[in-house]
């Protein structure tokens, strides 16, 4: 007996060597048979006519879909040529369907919107640049028609920790010092709670102040840190070498083991001797020996080595400021000694403060309509164009403008907080703190 669910789905024609089928016409006064050659049996499935119904329906859906995702950007970057496609029966949407697009949170696009329609042309709409100040990826999405699709968007955060640039090169990255560090140059940071850092590594906390020196022939990175509590301590190589009970923590280190105290009578102190009082403005550093240069609030300046008077120079004037290795700035008059040198400075840092007044003296100044140049002396030794007005001289001929560091004429960094060198010898070096956010 045949399945009756099989009969209703299939009709089958039983195997033999022929068949015959009724032919209406007439011959010879009696109806006609046709005769078929018959091969091998075969089914014809009803339900193959049911399956074809829906593939066509397919061609004639709407689709909506992002035609070049996923997509990558970097943080407080662009995402250009975003775009997204609308057909209709398998052809381009008319020209000017408009696609409702989203960003996700934190994104925005170039005109500071968070979504926009967008009008198709060809079937497709391409979307304006899109940028994100966050590092967290999301989905955008866009909608037409009844129709939604969406893409991921991730996000390269920016980098974070602190750098050290040897001219043009980066020489080492320090990724566990914090975005709110303060580079004071030779390798150290110092964090807003106190905590100073060499590298990677924490050399101490409860740190009210710090300042750093480097002793020529490369005897080590050396920095005089003032406690919170009083009292200070000196390391190298971030190792402490000595503390000392007697300096305050109402002075401010200069480096080179000397210490000028706050208020608006200052005085100066090597290690714990007093070496000048009424003093203005005092700098320091490691040269032959720990030097200190110091301009006096009644005029005139001196050099010290060692805590010991090494000269005087008379004319310098009570309102300049020492810079160190016989230079001064005088409101904006560059000064090598009693020689003017330049004016119209508004920012200038010498690369050995520690230096004696000679051939070792170099400084760098940015002047006030942009261009900075390089000093050996008093003579004009190198000009940087492409330093922009308002920018800081670094020293080493390392400048900063805002989040970007130059050397000489050429960017080498964005994205920096603070910033500070620190001569070797034959070498320019300078340390750099990333902020991990984008620039204002």
């Amino acid at each position: 007996m045949a399945d009756k669910n099989s009969s209703a789905h299939e009709h089958r024609i039983p195997t033999g060597s022929e068949w015959t089928i009724p032919d209406d016409s007439v011959s010879g006064g009696r109806p006609r048979r046709r005769t078929l050659v018959q091969g091998a049996a075969w089914t014809i499935p009803v339900v193959a006519a049911a399956f074809a119904t829906p593939a066509l329906a397919a061609s004639n859906a709407a689709a909506l879909e992002f035609v070049n995702g996923p997509y990558a950007l970097q943080q407080c970057g662009e995402l250009t040529g975003v775009q997204v496609r609308a057909t209709q029966n398998g052809q381009p949407a008319p020209d000017g369907s408009p696609i409702r697009v989203t960003l996700p949170a934190g994104f925005t696009f170039s005109d500071g919107s968070t979504s926009g329609t967008f009008p198709t042309s060809g079937g497709t709409a391409t979307l304006p640049a899109i940028t994100t100040d966050s590092s967290t990826p999301g989905a955008i999405t866009a909608t037409w028609n009844g129709l939604v699709d969406s893409e991921q968007i991730s996000v390269t955060p920016l980098p974070t920790g602190a750098e050290v640039w040897q001219n043009e090169g980066l020489f080492a990255s320090y990724p566990s010092v914090p975005s709110t560090a303060t580079a004071l140059g030779g390798n150290y940071f110092l964090t807003p709670d106190g905590t100073l850092y060499y590298g990677n590594d924490i050399v101490q906390t409860g740190a009210a102040s710090a300042a750093t020196s480097l002793r020529v022939g490369s005897d080590g990175h050396w920095v005089n840190v003032v406690q919170a509590s009083g009292g200070s301590r000196t390391y190298r190589d971030g190792v402490l070498v000595s503390s000392l009970s007697s300096t305050g923590a109402s002075v401010t280190p200069l480096g080179a083991n000397y210490y000028l105290t706050n208020g608006s009578v200052k005085s100066l102190y090597y290690n714990e001797t007093l070496v000048a009082e009424n003093v203005a403005s005092a700098v320091a550093g490691d040269g032959s020996g720990d030097r200190a240069t110091v301009v006096f609030a009644s005029g005139g300046s001196a050099v010290f080595l060692n805590g010991v008077q090494e000269s005087t120079i008379a004319s310098t004037g009570s309102g300049s400021t020492a810079l160190g290795a016989g230079y001064f700035l005088s409101g904006s008059n560059l000064f090598f000694g009693e020689q003017f040198v330049a004016s119209g400075v508004s920012s200038a840092h010498v690369h050995k403060p520690g230096a004696a007044a000679g051939s070792e003296s170099t400084v760098d100044i940015v002047l006030d309509g942009g261009t900075a140049q390089t000093y050996t002396g008093s003579t004009l030794s190198g000009t940087w164009g492409s330093v922009p007005s308002g920018a800081t001289a670094l020293g080493d001929e390392f400048f900063r403008s805002g989040d970007a560091i130059y050397y000489r004429d050429t960017v080498i960094r964005r994205g920096v907080s603070s910033a500070s060198t620190m001569s070797s010898d034959g070498a320019g070096y300078v340390n750099v703190v990333l902020s991990g956010t984008c620039p204002a």
